[in-house]
């Protein structure tokens, strides 16, 4: 503790510079608590850059599976587009399958981030006597979830697309 009036900053500065032969490491309880508050911010931080990483790989994936979709199918959706399926019809095909892969994942990858997140909440002893309530951020979730599947969705447009310029009758000349 220090006297009334005094910056306790100032004060460790002081017995920092007098007794730094003795070894003395005089520091602020406020000090403590923010740098502890720092480090576990820039974990956090670190944590959402790779998870941001992540599912920028994921959406580009999706686009490339996309992209092999259409080079794979070319005789059937040639085949599709000879039997009467327009141009658009196509197009809606391949995003109601990107779709339905961005969904997929992303209700897996939510569902297991909720389970990890309560099971830690619940289980782990860091926790120990302080009783915290689980709660879903779901307007956080929202944007979580919205994001990634409109860029998803996006991704899939430029593949959809080509698929859907498909002319038939050179589809199916074309030897598989």
């Amino acid at each position: 503790s220090v006297e009334e009036g005094a910056d306790p900053e100032v004060v460790a500065r002081a017995l920092d510079g007098e007794l730094v032969a003795e070894g003395v490491d005089a520091r602020t309880f406020r000090s403590v608590v923010e740098d502890a508050l720092a480090e576990q911010a820039g974990f956090f931080h670190l944590m959402e850059g790779f998870l941001s990483l992540g599912l920028l790989i994921g959406i580009a994936g999706l686009g490339v599976v996309m992209v092999r979709a259409v080079r794979e199918r070319r005789r059937q959706i040639g085949m599709l587009r000879a039997m009467g399926f327009t141009a658009p019809d196509v197009r809606t095909a391949f995003l109601v399958e990107a779709t339905f892969v961005a969904v997929r994942g992303l209700v897996l990858g939510v569902l297991l981030g909720l389970v990890t997140s309560y099971s830690l909440l619940d289980h782990s002893n860091i926790f120990e006597g302080a009783h915290l309530e689980f709660t879903v951020p779901w307007r956080t979730l929202a944007v979580v979830v919205g994001i990634p599947l409109v860029s998803s969705l996006l991704a899939a447009v430029g593949p959809a697309s080509r698929a859907s310029d498909i002319r038939p009758a050179v589809a199916l000349r074309v030897a598989g």
